[in-house]
């Protein structure tokens, strides 16, 4: 999801709180700021939610802006991922070459083993 709200120059919603509303008084760059994080916030809830399974795009539509939604997939997905990557380091920490194992695939195996840790957040 990253990569289509960078390209499409709408990751800023992730980063920025929603401008303050501004009334008809307001200097134009004041409004088109507020208008610009709206129409960026609601094309990135659209990428958001048509990318997700119908269960969680019903659980995600009442939610406002996309920081919400990412907090709640974080809070609901986020617990899996640091299992993963604690599973992982622990496995790469373990990993002993086995007798009529060529070395070939140990290098692979244990590079495998690092890589799922970093897809997980791992630090090597």
């Amino acid at each position: 999801m990253n990569i289509v709200l960078i390209c499409e120059n709408h990751k800023f919603v992730l980063n920025e709180e929603c401008p303050e509303v501004h009334d008809v008084t307001a200097p134009n760059s004041a409004r088109e700021t507020y208008d610009n994080w709206v129409l960026s916030n609601n094309k990135a809830k659209c990428y958001m939610l048509a990318n997700m399974s119908d269960i969680l795009r019903m659980n995600h539509e009442e939610y406002e802006t996309v920081l919400e939604i990412w907090e709640s997939l974080r809070a609901v997905f986020g617990q899996q991922s640091d299992q993963c990557r604690h599973e992982a380091t622990r496995t790469y920490m373990n990993i002993k070459m086995k007798k009529g194992t060529s070395l070939k695939e140990h290098v692979l195996n244990m590079i495998n083993t690092i890589h799922y840790a970093k897809v997980h957040g791992g630090n090597y």
